[in-house]
């Protein structure tokens, strides 16, 4: 069903008590887990629970995109026609598992926005890694993004894992890139290296 779309609460009945198979369903997205055998009172106050927390989640949802259209998101707080439409995007992209680049002037809240997408995703428990890459030399760029093994250069003596490993599947901020010196070259290596950006 959530593969579908549906944000439907799903209360999981089985008659196998064990909690392998409650841990399971609740894996897969079940809200609950009932073993057959329960009272029909039992199963009038679960379904109620559900709809109460399916209730309250859609109205959290609500809140939070008015307080994206009212001028705050996060810790940004901004009131201008372009912020609220810059939090409007951010709040609907967050949910999906699209890339995203933000650009904007040095000062101006990128990294706040990335972490703040990054809170309302999907991946929101997995690591967020920031890199400034303006701040790195372009001799460094390519060994702290990607890393390198032991060996790998005069002074490499152990394996090094780079940003893009070290966010795994999470997705990774690259803050504030500047004007890499072979941006194309760069760009490129990423988009082939099955990192984020794909």
């Amino acid at each position: 069903m959530r593969e579908q779309g549906s944000q439907v609460p799903v209360l999981m009945v089985s008659a196998l008590d064990t909690a392998k198979t409650a841990v399971e369903a609740l894996q897969l997205g079940a809200a609950d887990y009932l073993v057959k055998g329960f009272e029909l009172e039992e199963l009038r106050q679960r379904v109620a629970n559900l709809l109460k927390l399916s209730t309250l989640e859609k109205e959290n949802d609500a809140l939070r995109r008015r307080m994206a259209t009212e001028g705050q998101f996060g810790q940004m707080i901004g009131r201008s026609t372009e912020m609220r439409r810059a939090f409007e995007m951010a709040d609907r992209v967050a949910p999906t598992d699209s890339t995203v680049l933000i650009l904007g002037e040095s000062g101006t809240g990128k990294d706040l926005l990335a972490q703040e997408i990054h809170a309302r995703s999907p991946r929101a428990g997995k690591a967020y890694v920031a890199v400034n890459c303006a701040a790195l030399p372009e001799t460094l760029i390519e060994s702290e993004l990607f890393g390198y093994e032991r060996g790998a250069f005069t002074g490499a003596a152990q394996q090094k894992k780079g940003k893009f490993e070290q966010s795994g599947d999470a997705g990774e901020s690259v803050a504030r890139a500047g004007e890499p010196h072979d941006r194309t070259a760069r760009r490129d290596a990423i988009d082939s290296s099955g990192c984020p950006g794909d």
